[in-house]
């Protein structure tokens, strides 16, 4: 049975920021491999990447404490676009990659 989602109501989507984010990201991944199925055959392909762990304004909401421990973890932003420009401009990103996910 597929969801109505009329009835939900915006308050109560944002409950959880947690699992609004990976629910956003795998909804991502389900959006690039239908997108693939459906225009691959017209020589387009369909990725989704994850730009990697990076120090952006995502974290400003944590705790001090917290932000000291995963700071070891997160890397310069600009590292975060050479995924992207790799799965844009890769010739190894081929049609057998439709909905694939880039990882750095």
């Amino acid at each position: 049975m597929a969801e109505d989602f009329r009835d939900y109501k915006a308050s109560n989507l944002r409950q959880n920021e947690y699992t609004n984010y990976a629910t956003s990201k795998a909804a991502n991944w389900i959006v690039a491999d239908e997108a693939g199925k459906r225009y691959g055959k017209d020589g387009i392909n369909s990725v989704t990447q994850n730009s990697g762990n990076l120090k952006t304004s995502i974290y400003n909401t944590q705790t001090k404490l917290m932000v000291f421990f995963i700071n070891w973890l997160l890397y310069p932003p600009k590292l975060g676009v050479y995924t992207r420009l790799y799965a844009s401009f890769s010739p190894e990103i081929t049609e057998k990659q439709q909905g694939g996910y880039i990882i750095p």
